[in-house]
């Protein structure tokens, strides 16, 4: 199943884990540390559940008991990863942006890897416009993603012809990938993911030997900090899909 998550909750539940954390580490309670500092428990959980801020002198007195620096307590680091964005998908296709509209975007902690690409839903009036979409590919060698992963059958995956079938008029796409059943050869057919059927005239019967890349795709989540509101088309000036 694939995992959506908000990124602006993420970064708010991000900001507060630090204090929790390290009472884990030291195999501390709630109660526990309420009775160390002599406050109520209530007043630990609200900081544990972020609807409290700590005070600089709680801080301090807070760190003398778990052993670490008041500062880490009031200024958390916020480490997020970073992936630069250049392609976006409509109806499953997938196209470049243009590079003045390449941009850096924070994606959940734990889904970041050398070989994650990124693609943004392009689909106004509907619910998955803007929606962020990972894939892991395989295969790293500076930049050059070769080859299936083992997991891209019966899965949703960025899918890149090789050179040879991109002359044929072939183009990166966002398909469901099943073994074409039909066939005595191993092949392949290449479905629209929510239509099941053939995502072009030539997605079926497709030789694997023919896609440079099937990657799967591992999660989707909304960015928080979105410059333009599902369902509305920005003017052509800022149109970053243009």
């Amino acid at each position: 199943m694939v995992k959506i998550v908000d990124i602006g909750k993420l970064n708010a539940i991000n900001a507060d884990m630090f204090l929790k954390k390290k009472m884990d580490e030291v195999g501390m309670a709630a109660s526990e540390l309420a009775h160390k500092l002599k406050v109520s428990p209530v007043t630990v959980h609200r900081w544990l559940n972020t609807s409290r801020k700590v005070s600089p002198e709680q801080a301090i007195e807070i760190a003398k008991i778990i052993n670490c620096d008041p500062t880490e307590i009031l200024f958390p680091t916020k480490k997020f990863d970073t992936i630069e964005l250049h392609s976006y998908a409509e109806d499953y296709i997938v196209k470049k942006l243009h590079k003045k509209n390449y941009r850096d975007i924070i994606i959940p902690g734990g889904f970041y890897t050398p070989s994650t690409k990124a693609v943004q839903f392009y689909a106004p009036g509907r619910e998955a416009h803007n929606e962020i979409h990972l894939f892991e590919r395989s295969g790293v060698t500076d930049y050059d993603y070769d080859g299936f992963s083992e997991n891209a059958i019966n899965s949703t995956c960025y899918v890149e012809p090789t050179e040879k079938c991109r002359k044929k008029g072939c183009r990166d796409v966002i398909c469901l990938i099943e073994i074409d059943k039909s066939q005595p050869t191993f092949r392949l057919n290449l479905l629209h993911p929510e239509t099941k059927k053939p995502i072009s005239k030539v997605a079926t019967n497709v030789d694997p030997r023919d896609i440079k890349i099937a990657a799967p795709r591992k999660m989707t989540f909304f960015e928080s900090y979105n410059k333009y509101k599902p369902g509305r088309l920005p003017s052509n000036k800022i149109n970053p899909y243009k």
